[in-house]
């Protein structure tokens, strides 16, 4: 069993993973708030095994050395490039064994046989992969790393209740090895908003338009009411540009002027959920759902899937909707654009739930939890 050096706190390494391929997103986001909350609260000592790194988040921070990877050129070979430096650094730090518990970012096994008697700690965001396989490319890793990884994880996080019953019923694993560990806001509220030219009256779509985000479908169910309200947008921020597949579809329903795409910052996404008369979050499955916390914390009237994690993070404070019919969709949109009374109910409902979530809370549960692990 490993002991704790002279200083008395426990010694943490994470790995690189997430931050060799992940420029925006919640996984980095989440190590990110971690690492912060234990910097600042001097609670845990921690290596991060990262030499280069283009993630937004982990680039506004000090908490390692690595430097930018040829941020402003792209050539082929240098995503496979950036993460094989930085998993021979990972490799190094691990193998030094100067560390308590090993809390991988993410899903390759690659570190196991470098580990020894050092116990290492997962956390699992959610079970797409297992629950769509369909919508994931031939040959992904993802599932079966996991599943590998699951086996021989000390113990496991999941970041919501839904997550835990998901790692129980599709990989069998003992509830006692699962502990869940709730995630908190990441936007950074502070400073100005963005100059935008925005529409007067827009519903706001955030993120990934993945098949299981339920984008294409949420459209066409709105569709109706964007046809009788040429004033009314739909903003889809984040995400990439739209596809030449998206653009078609739009085209054919005769609505590609009312549905917008911006590019986000931390200053233009404040800006968006400020000034939208709802944010829609229509996805057919989250481990979490992180936007439904910055939606709350912008004051931003919210409407979610009534599936997965939502009912978890949302509680009352959101108007739910069922993400496979679409006069469900419709029926909760019209709700709340027509009525004021309700949104100005929802930012007040939205400031109180936000209240159950914080960093800090995460952090201390976090390390309780790698204390139980070491005994």
């Amino acid at each position: 069993m490993a002991k704790k050096h002279v200083s008395g706190r426990l010694r943490v390494v994470y790995d690189h993973q997430v931050f060799s391929w992940q420029t925006f997103g919640g996984v980095s986001r989440y190590y990110c708030e971690l690492m912060r909350e234990f910097r600042r609260t001097h609670a845990v000592d921690f290596r991060l095994g990262v030499r280069y790194s283009n993630n937004a988040y982990l680039n506004s921070t000090t908490l390692s050395a690595h430097r930018q990877f040829f941020k402003k050129h792209n050539f082929r070979g240098k995503a496979i490039l950036l993460g094989a430096l930085n998993r021979r650094y990972s490799k190094s730090l691990i193998a030094r064994g100067e560390f308590d518990i090993f809390h991988p970012t993410f899903f390759d096994p690659y570190f196991l046989n470098l580990l020894g008697n050092r116990p290492f700690v997962m956390t699992v965001y959610d079970l797409n992969h297992d629950k769509y396989p369909s919508m994931f490319p031939p040959g992904d890793t993802t599932a079966r790393h996991m599943g590998i990884l699951i086996k021989r994880a000390a113990k496991i996080i999941a970041i919501s209740e839904n997550t835990k019953m998901d790692l129980v019923r599709f990989c069998a694993v003992d509830p006692k090895k699962i502990q869940v560990i709730y995630l908190a806001g990441t936007l950074d509220l502070k400073g100005r908003q963005a100059h935008l030219r925005l529409p007067t009256r827009y519903i706001l779509f955030v993120g990934s338009r993945a098949i299981y985000k339920n984008f294409l479908f949420f459209i066409r169910s709105v569709t109706p009411i964007l046809q009788k309200d040429r004033e009314l947008k739909v903003i889809c921020a984040g995400g990439g540009s739209f596809s030449k597949e998206e653009q078609l579809f739009l085209d054919d329903l005769e609505i590609a002027k009312q549905v917008l795409y911006y590019p986000v910052n931390d200053a233009i996404l404040r800006t968006l959920y400020r000034n939208a008369l709802v944010f829609v979050f229509p996805s057919l499955y989250e481990g979490f759902g992180l936007p439904v916390l910055e939606a709350f914390a912008c004051q931003c009237p919210t409407i979610v899937s009534h599936t997965s994690s939502f009912p978890e993070v949302a509680g009352e404070a959101a108007v739910y909707l069922e993400p496979s019919d679409p006069s469900s969709v419709r029926e909760a949109v019209k709700k709340v654009i027509n009525s004021p009374k309700l949104r100005a109910a929802l930012k007040a409902k939205g400031r109180a739930q936000l209240k159950k979530f914080s960093w800090a809370k995460t952090a201390r549960e976090t390390k309780k939890l790698y204390g139980e692990v070491l005994g």
